[in-house]
This record gives structure tokens, C-alpha cells and sequence, in this order.
């Protein structure tokens, strides 16, 4: 993706900013979840929306507001503001990936601020003229609010800080009670792995006889039919019993290829910060993986937390991101969950 800015409409004086914008209050279909304010350009027309119901629903965006500007180079801008409920957990950013991907949308520049905002570029043709978009979303307990400033690709640039005002001046008027898209269950593996897993997630504890100074549990994550479309394993594994960052990834790697998944190429290898007094830092390896005698990719995730006179080893099997992207970031936001609160 190529360098692109993400103007804030720091450009415009306070005084321009009076001036040139008004502060917009609304309540779709009278929800007073749905409520906010959003500064606009003065002079853009509010168009009128209409859905079934005021709820939101996890299959369709539902229009909230649509603001169309005086036509520049041809065509009108436009604001336009949607929510959807979200059921999964998954990160804004990946979120607006998803949607370029199901939308066929170009994206050019993403830019995630935190794991519930994320701003992005994208670019898409409307009766064969191209546009380009300044896309937004934001996530709040399980809604997320997608906000989306295009205009004629030849008249984006000039019209930049005027849609970064939008952006940087949507609120919500209530927040949601909830503190997150899921609720999350709290895990006691031993004395020394305690987590958190996203509700949709279905722990069990591996009872197969396991060499002393092994424990370990297993969470699957199920689609719609029922089918397993993830799984985790969690282990904390006695250093006298067996020892080397570089021994657990393979051991777990062997673990997979007794349940017939080989595992192929290093796909990223990262150090990570754990944030807490308890633990050093950790690594994590991601890896190309395949069913045996089946061509579907897969991808194997390991991470090796080491504590005094322990590891904690937490991996994801999960579908590759570039055949089932959706499945593949859910899976990822829950892994990073469980990571996050081993602290």
C-alpha cells in the first residue's frame, strides 16, 4: 500500500471551523443507542433513511445518516454513516478488510489506532467512474459504526481535510454497557496459566495422559453449522521436563502432524511484549499449514511465553486469511485475547 495522509482538519482554524461546519444531533428511528453528533459542512443536504427496524442486525448495514455536498467535478460527495451489530469478536481494522474484500474494494491505506478504531483509504467504481472513500469503523460493546466520506477520485485530495472534520468529530451520545463484543470467560488451566477466551470459544481439558510437567486445554470455535472453524491449544510445559523456546514450537508442530496437519512454511516470526512483571517476553511464529491429503490451506500459530520454571505455549489452527479472510481474523482476535490476559 502506498504512503497515504489521513487529514484531521487541523488545517481549519477554530474560527473556520464555525464558520464552515455545524454540529449535527441525531437519533435514527428514535434508538437512543443509535444516537450521535457529527460535525458537517454547512450547507450539505440531509437525505432521508429508511430501514424494517430500529435494531441493528449482524447480516446488513443499516443506514444512519447520509449528508450529500454541493457537486464538485461532476458528481456529489457524500457522508455517510452505518452500523452493524457484531456477534464475533474481530478488530476494527480487520473489520474494514473484511469489508473491502466482500465489497471488491480497493484498499489503499489502512490505519489502525487501537483494536476498536481504525481508519482506512479505499477506492471502487460507481456506474463505471472511480471514487475514493475515506472509511471509517468504530467499535463499541457489540455495535460498529462504519463511516464512509467519498467523492470523485479526481476531487478527493481537494476535498481531504474537509471529510478528516467528520472522522475526527463523530460521538456517540450513549455508550454501549457492554465492555466488549463477547462476554469472556475466564480460564484456570494450573496454578500458573489463568486467561480469558471470547464465550463463543468451547473449552475443554486435555484428560489424555500426558508426561508429568504437562497440562493443557483445548477451545474450538464452531460456524453456523456446527463445524469446528478453529481451534486453541493452551499448555504450560516444566522446564526440567522439557527445555528451549525453539523445543515447544516443535513440539507443537508434531502435535499437529499426529492430527494430520503438516505444517509447510514460516509465514512471520515476531518478539512480543507481555506486559507483566510475571512474564518475559515471548515469540511468536506463524506457519503455512495443510490437511493431510486435502489442498485447503490452513495456518498454525505458536507462541512460547517462558516464566522462571515454566513455558506457556498457546497455538491457533485456523483457515488461511487469504482464502476465508473473516474466519481467519475472528480466530486471530481471539488468540490475541488469550494472549493479552495471560497477565
Amino acid at each position: 500500500m502506498t504512503q497515504t495522509e489521513f487529514p484531521i482538519g487541523q488545517n481549519f482554524s477554530k474560527k473556520e471551523l464555525k464558520e464552515r461546519f455545524h454540529l449535527i444531533k441525531d437519533m435514527p428511528y428514535n434508538n437512543p443507542e443509535l444516537a450521535y453528533k457529527i460535525l458537517i459542512p454547512k450547507g450539505w443536504e440531509s437525505e432521508s433513511i429508511q430501514a424494517e427496524s430500529k435494531d441493528l442486525n449482524p447480516n446488513t448495514l443499516k443506514p444512519l445518516a447520509i449528508f450529500k455536498g454541493p457537486e464538485h467535478g461532476g458528481a456529489n460527495p457524500f457522508v455517510q454513516i452505518q452500523a452493524v451489530q457484531l456477534i464475533r469478536e474481530i478488530t476494527a481494522a480487520n473489520w474494514l478488510r473484511h469489508y473491502a474484500i466482500a465489497t471488491e474494494r480497493k484498499l489503499l491505506a489502512i490505519k489502525p489506532i487501537s483494536d476498536n478504531f481504525a481508519d482506512s483509504v479505499m477506492e471502487f467504481l460507481i456506474d463505471g467512474h472511480p471514487f475514493t472513500a475515506r472509511a471509517t469503523a468504530s467499535i463499541d460493546g457489540d455495535r460498529l459504526f462504519f463511516m464512509l466520506n467519498l467523492a470523485l477520485s479526481s476531487t478527493y485530495d481537494k476535498l481531504a481535510e474537509i471529510f478528516g472534520v467528520p472522522v475526527v468529530s463523530f460521538n456517540l451520545q450513549r455508550g454501549s454497557s457492554k465492555k466488549s463484543i463477547e462476554k469472556h470467560i475466564p480460564y484456570n488451566l494450573d496454578e500458573i496459566v489463568r486467561f480469558n477466551c471470547p464465550d463463543s470459544w468451547k473449552y475443554r481439558l486435555v484428560t489424555e495422559e500426558r508426561p508429568e510437567g504437562k497440562e493443557a486445554a483445548d477451545l474450538f470455535s464452531h460456524d453456523p453449522d456446527g463445524n469446528v472453524c478453529g481451534r486453541m491449544r493452551v499448555k504450560s510445559v516444566e522446564r526440567n521436563v522439557s527445555s528451549g523456546v525453539e523445543t515447544q514450537i516443535q513440539d507443537t508442530i508434531s502435535e499437529y502432524r499426529d492430527g494430520n496437519v503438516i505444517v509447510d512454511d514460516l509465514l512471520e516470526s515476531v518478539e512480543v511484549e507481555i506486559g507483566s512483571d510475571r512474564f518475559d517476553t515471548g515469540v511468536v511464529k506463524a506457519f503455512s499449514a495443510h490437511v493431510d491429503g486435502n489442498e485447503i490451506r490452513q495456518e498454525v500459530w505458536v507462541a512460547v511465553i517462558e516464566v522462571p520454571e515454566y513455558y506457556i505455549v498457546v497455538s491457533l489452527l485456523t483457515p488461511f486469511r487469504e482464502q476465508d479472510f473473516f474466519l481467519w481474523a475472528i480466530n486471530r482476535r481471539a488468540y490475541d485475547i488469550v494472549l493479552e490476559t495471560l497477565a
